[in-house]
């Protein structure tokens, strides 16, 4: 995110960072990244390598020709079910702008990348300073700074979405937050 909040501009990242993404692909590689639809096709419609690829879309992407390095959701609620059963993988939110500002409340932790500079753009980061807190500055260079923000409070699940997710047997079913029932944690 630049500092007047840009993330993107003309469906691409407007500015390259060797460093920062050297730091991204050693995160994610070998875990699962969410990608939302216009972030997908921004990658020229090829999936991120060595990560599974899931994309949030409305459009049936890959009728004819399916990557087995992605899957395609097409709700919040059914990407969610399906990322219970990823418990040794962690879950990185990727963009873009929509994505995050649903995501934002229902993650635990957020890794950001603060670009030190102003940047034209056409899509931005989602105000969340009133979610989360600075943890600590992971990197910083001239260009950049990494900083890891964590959610005291993610967004709680329903009632509907534990029922869907758990066996009817199972008993005294409280209300949990995401990071305890389903997940190793979503990161951004």
């Amino acid at each position: 995110m630049s500092e007047n909040r840009v993330i993107g501009a003309n469906n691409g990242i407007p500015w390259h960072i060797p460093d920062d993404f050297r730091w991204f692909k050693e995160c994610t590689e070998n875990q699962i990244v969410v990608l939302g639809r216009k972030t997908y096709d921004s990658l020229k419609k090829k999936p991120l390598p060595r990560r599974e690829n899931w994309v949030l879309t409305h459009r049936d992407l890959f009728m004819f020709n399916p990557d087995p390095l992605i899957r395609t959701f097409r709700s919040l609620e059914k990407l969610e079910q399906t990322a219970e059963g990823q418990n040794n993988k962690q879950i990185w939110i990727c963009g873009g702008a929509e994505i995050y500002k649903q995501y934002l409340p229902r993650c635990r932790d957020l890794f950001l990348t603060k670009i030190k500079r102003t940047v034209t753009g056409d899509r931005f980061f989602p105000e969340f300073e009133n979610i989360f807190t600075e943890k600590k500055v992971l990197k910083e260079t001239d260009e950049f700074k990494i900083v890891w923000y964590v959610n005291s409070a993610p967004k709680r699940i329903t009632q509907d979405l534990i029922e869907a997710s758990f066996p009817k047997d199972q008993e005294n079913i409280e209300e949990k937050t995401i990071e305890q029932l389903a997940f190793s944690f979503f990161n951004i």
